[in-house]
């Protein structure tokens, strides 16, 4: 079996619960929080993601965490049964794939705008809403710049890209001489 598709597979059971519970938005939170302390610290990610510890120290160490931060009996258990079945390390891709699907559930999209220059607060929020209004989600907008664009913008929402940007119309007009001639 392929590891995306074991995470995929364990992010929509563990999802499934949450919605059921009524606490996706929390568990997805708690998950996080631990992909964060794994990423951060490198003696947790030595002990949970390294296969020269046994299940039961692993157990203990989730067990902590569990008990000290509050999580849930969802979390935990979801937790304890990636150690049991030795699926710690798909983790941050399983979170990954949670995320898309309380985002979805949510009503909500990630949404990236690449410009050739830093944009203004006004035209970020103007572009927001334009999303918005577009998708009927809520759209958390990053910004990035590539001068390189020369002009125009380029939108990322998933796996779509809209691409209105001066270097692809310039390459574009490049590409229709060349078949002309």
């Amino acid at each position: 079996m392929k590891t995306g598709a074991a995470a995929q597979r364990y992010a929509k059971a563990v999802f499934s619960l949450g919605v059921d519970s009524g606490e996706f938005e929390r568990i997805g939170q708690e998950i996080g929080a631990v992909v964060e302390a794994i990423d951060t610290n490198d003696a947790l990610r030595m002990i949970l993601l390294s296969p020269q510890h046994d299940a039961e120290v692993k157990r203990g160490v989730v067990e902590a965490i569990a008990s000290k931060k509050g999580f849930t009996s969802t979390t935990k258990n979801f937790l304890l049964l990636l150690v049991d079945k030795g699926r710690l390390p798909l983790l941050q891709e399983m979170y990954r794939s949670y995320q898309k699907l309380s985002d979805e559930k949510a009503g909500r999209m990630n949404a990236t705008v690449v410009t050739a220059s830093q944009l203004t607060e006004q035209l970020i929020k103007e572009i927001v809403a334009s999303l918005e209004k577009k998708t009927g989600k809520k759209v958390s907008l990053s910004s990035e710049v590539d001068p390189a664009l020369i002009g125009g913008v380029v939108i990322k929402i998933g796996d779509i890209i809209y691409d209105g940007s001066i270097k692809t119309q310039l390459n574009k007009l490049r590409d229709n001489i060349r078949k002309t001639v």
